[in-house]
């Protein structure tokens, strides 16, 4: 379960087609901001803890890149794992390198093994209304030891679309955001899960609150924006 809630915090990093000239719209880009996350399992319980930094954004003729480091600590325990990846925009599409940021994510479990990643773009809308569609997308992870495949990961992410335009409030404040909806059927190996994710999101601060549910529409987990620490 565990695998399968990183999974689903990390679609909407594989390839963002945001349509807009505005590159990094809906997503932190600005150098030295800071925002905290507290993930909590489904009876409200706080899981861990996430701080998220812009450490540098470079400009060329080509691209945007905006690198990122996030500190992750779990409440039970008190070490502090840190990991960094960057975000690069071209042409409008915004891509992650998703093996430096998967790897990030649990060093003890996927230190010097290697991860590949295919998919298609997913849509994000540059102007949002309540209803619209968004398309589908397909995702492929492997993850190779000596280059040898012992874990893929295949998804199929479905049933996109804008639920609302509507305010959010945290502890880290009230926020005009866009609610997205869609499912999830996530493939590993003989096991298939299914399941619904809710997102929120901000045009000045990105993530401001996901959920995720099982395929009978229970909440399994939740994260939330609960604090600004530089802005």
């Amino acid at each position: 379960m565990k695998k399968f809630v990183f999974f689903i915090s990390i679609i909407s990093f594989l390839a963002v087609n945001g349509k807009s000239q505005e590159c990094f719209k809906y997503f932190l880009e600005k150098k030295g901001t800071s925002v905290e996350y507290s993930n909590f399992d489904k009876k409200g319980n706080l899981t861990s803890i996430n701080i998220r930094t812009v450490i540098d954004k470079k400009i060329n003729a080509d691209n945007v890149e905006v690198r990122y480091r996030i500190e992750s600590k779990s409440v039970e325990s008190d070490t502090t794992i840190t990991s960094e990846f960057s975000a690069y925009c071209s042409n409008g599409v915004i891509t992650i390198d998703m093996s430096d940021y998967f790897a990030g994510v649990d060093t003890s479990a996927y230190k010097d093994m290697e991860i590949e990643v295919t998919g298609d773009n997913v849509e994000f809308p540059s102007n949002p209304t309540a209803g619209q569609q968004l398309n589908d997308a397909q995702m492929t992870i492997v993850i190779k030891n000596n280059g040898t495949a012992f874990m893929t990961i295949e998804s199929q992410i479905t049933n996109r679309k804008v639920e609302a335009v509507e305010n959010i409030t945290t502890s880290a404040g009230t926020f005009e955001t866009v609610k997205l909806s869609y499912d999830v059927n996530v493939k590993m190996g003989f096991i298939t899960t299914q399941a619904k994710a809710n997102e929120w999101y901000n045009e000045k601060y990105g993530l401001i609150k996901s959920e995720s549910y099982d395929k009978k529409g229970k909440l399994e987990s939740y994260t939330e924006l609960t604090n600004i620490l530089n802005d």
